[in-house]
């Protein structure tokens, strides 16, 4: 069985703000369904797409959906060491997780 996979787990912790450290158990119902309803939302333009686009238009004026990928497709999946499209500091990392790759802002999701 799979889950979201990691680009969708990387961007929607992201685009919620929580540092994916934190143990789901520790998140309220309000959290969860939020998390749920933007990967929902997510993956439906994904597949509209043909491809996975989490920045939102705000976050990438002047580029469309369609023009999003690669440079402006993502806010933290494997953009460690660049600068955070949230914050504006050189603050994204790429840790280990259960021998997965875990993308973050160490400012955005605290």
């Amino acid at each position: 069985m799979g889950g979201i996979g990691n680009i969708y787990r990387a961007e929607s912790l992201f685009r919620a703000g929580i540092d994916p450290w934190t143990p789901a158990s520790s998140l309220d119902a309000e959290a969860l369904r939020a998390l749920y309803e933007d990967n929902r939302l997510l993956m439906r333009h994904g597949v509209r797409l043909g491809r996975i686009v989490t920045v939102r238009p705000e976050d990438r004026p002047g580029v469309s959906d369609e023009d999003a990928w690669p440079e402006y497709a993502n806010y933290v999946y494997h953009r460690q060491g660049t600068v955070c499209r949230g914050c504006g500091q050189d603050a994204i990392v790429m840790e280990e997780m259960a021998a997965r790759k875990l993308y973050r802002c160490t400012v955005c999701q605290t």
